[in-house]
């Protein structure tokens, strides 16, 4: 029997040209699904993603920071805020949106509005009534003329409440909607920040303990045992003041995100 990677097929003969034009086809049919399958595999999900979720697109890191939708105007408008910002001011973001995925999807008409170098706006029209998700791409040209560089894009959910006249927006507005976003992560941050000092507390504590422990382990022992509880007591104190050098660090780092988000929110025009 004759496999297709045998190696006892002989590629001067007919056969063997035969079975080498029928590996060639199909790793020309296979390594576009394989290329789309590593670049759509967050969006075999259920569902698209709703605010606030970030995801990666090329060199940069987005969050969806807001989503809204008017269903009569047939619009929806998606905001962005560039957590990790690597673009380049000669070479900006550009926006492409389709309603599925796979095969010839026709782009919908698509206006992107940079309203600072963090915080962008993406109006997208002619979205029917019945569709619940789009589909994101945000890239560069750079990206996109970019040698094996698979089409990534995002799956984001528009199945939101309707918001009439919000689909387009002032710039001043949606500066107050990228203040506000600001604050609502920076309040986010405060909340992981406090939670991780509890955490290192609490572990503090146990050290404590366990020295505690240590300590009365030594006031029993005789002379020729004490070495290795001594041994262990240094290493226990020596725990206990790396974990208050990482408060002592979180704190200071709490600080400056409660003043961040005072700044923010005094931005804010009501």
């Amino acid at each position: 029997m004759t496999y297709l990677f045998s190696d006892e097929i002989n590629l001067k003969n007919h056969a063997g040209k035969k079975y080498r034009r029928f590996f060639w086809i199909s790793l020309a049919i296979l390594i576009p699904i394989m290329i789309l399958g590593v670049a759509t595999k967050s969006l075999t999900m259920k569902g698209g993603i709703t605010p606030i979720s970030s995801f990666k697109a090329g060199n940069n890191t987005f969050e969806l920071a807001y989503v809204d939708r008017d269903v009569d105007r047939k619009e929806v408008t998606m905001q962005f805020y560039v957590q990790t910002n690597q673009i380049d001011p000669t070479d900006p973001i550009q926006a492409y949106v389709s309603s599925s995925r796979g095969g010839n999807v026709k782009k919908m008409p698509t206006h992107l509005k940079k309203i600072n170098d963090s915080y962008y706006a993406v109006r997208i029209e002619n979205v029917k009534p019945k569709l619940k998700d789009l589909f994101v791409t945000l890239e560069t040209e750079t990206d996109k003329k970019a040698p094996f560089n698979p089409v990534s894009a995002t799956r984001i959910s528009i199945n939101v409440p309707e918001k009439n006249n919000l689909t387009v927006q002032s710039t001043d507005n949606y500066t107050n909607n990228y203040l506000r976003f600001m604050v609502k992560s920076t309040d986010k941050a405060i909340s992981n920040k406090v939670k991780k000092i509890e955490q290192t507390n609490k572990k503090i504590s146990e050290y404590r303990a366990e020295l505690k422990s240590q300590e009365h382990t030594l006031s029993v022992q005789s002379h020729s045992d004490k070495s290795n509880t001594e041994s262990r007591m240094k290493n226990t104190k020596g725990l206990i003041s790396d974990q208050q050098k990482k408060v002592r660090s979180y704190k200071k780092s709490l600080a400056n995100l409660e003043k961040s988000k005072q700044y923010y929110a005094d931005k804010i025009k009501e």
